[in-house]
């Protein structure tokens, strides 16, 4: 497993109490061509059609005792770019106070695209921090502490901390620390790093019967697995289903250990697939899945 970096700035990440995400452009630049891109600086990018943006901090207090460092971008007038640009690297920095516009969307957050606020720098080697704002729900983002795992599930890229992600039909997982997140087909939703990953399906069994029956259905034509790595068991209202394969076949040749379940409950199909990596480590894949949570479940957040 590769070591996690800070999104913002690729340093190693050491302290995970304050995370820092960011984004690479503004949202109005992120699909143009980069060559039509002026970047004066790291914190500073204009385009001739577009605008000028200035990159900022904007902290958001989590639960858990997380701060969130968001590295947003605000669009600003030409003449307040200008003075950026020539104070930016000088000790006259600290004195910008810089106005303009929430030019990047916030995820998992109520702050509204294009909504006014004030920037300062508050040491010389950092990006400005969002000081204040007339939208009140950018304050309230500010001044609010919000929930973690609804926040942070709503990104993509790696974190240093595991956090509950919601899947299909209100069934939420545990995503761990590191791993990344994407979209495949037919609802697919998987999470990975360099040498792990997770795979989760969600189904709907149109027809009304037991979950015993739902499972024998679901696997009808799999070869039979050896009892010492498969386990079948009722958890109340729900029915779970594991398989741990030693050896499937890889694409590059090699074999590998995966790890396989399934959770059945109020007609909802979990079909789970955890590669662990090198060595197997079947108690994290184990952990994983015990994790799945319906709607409603205890343990759901």
């Amino acid at each position: 497993m590769s070591a996690l970096t800070c999104d913002c700035c690729g340093a190693p990440i050491e302290n995970t109490d304050r995370i820092d995400i960011g984004s690479y452009l503004p949202d109005d630049l992120a699909s143009l061509d980069e060559r039509r891109i002026i970047r004066d600086d790291g914190g500073l990018v204009r385009h001739k059609g577009v605008g000028h943006f200035v990159r900022c901090i904007l902290e958001v207090r989590l639960t858990g005792g997380v701060l969130l460092a968001l590295g947003i971008w605000i669009l600003v007038d030409k003449s307040t770019y200008e003075r950026c640009r020539t104070n930016w690297n000088d000790p006259s920095y600290l004195d910008l106070v810089i106005d303009g516009t929430l030019a990047s969307e916030l995820a998992g957050l109520p702050a509204q695209y294009g909504a006014p606020v004030t920037a300062r720098p508050v040491a010389q080697d950092q990006l400005p921090y969002v000081t204040a704002s007339s939208d009140p729900r950018v304050n309230r983002i500010r001044s609010d502490t919000w929930d973690r795992d609804e926040v942070l599930s709503s990104y993509d890229c790696p974190l240093p901390i595991a956090v509950r992600t919601r899947l299909s039909n209100g069934w939420t997982v545990e995503r761990s620390a590191a791993l990344e997140r994407r979209f495949g087909e037919d609802g697919l939703v998987e999470f990975y790093d360099d040498i792990r990953s997770v795979g989760i399906e969600t189904f709907q069994d149109t027809i009304a019967r037991t979950p015993e029956e739902t499972l024998r259905e679901f696997l009808h034509g799999d070869s039979p697995t050896p009892e010492d790595q498969h386990r079948t068991w009722r958890e109340g209202p729900e029915l779970r289903n594991t398989f741990w394969a030693e050896s499937m076949p890889r694409p590059d040749g090699g074999t590998e250990a995966v790890f396989f379940g399934q959770v059945i409950r109020n007609g909802d199909i979990i079909y789970f697939t955890c590669a662990p990596g090198f060595g197997g480590n079947r108690a994290w894949a184990e952990h994983v899945f015990r994790s799945l949570t319906a709607p409603g479940a205890p343990g759901q957040g």
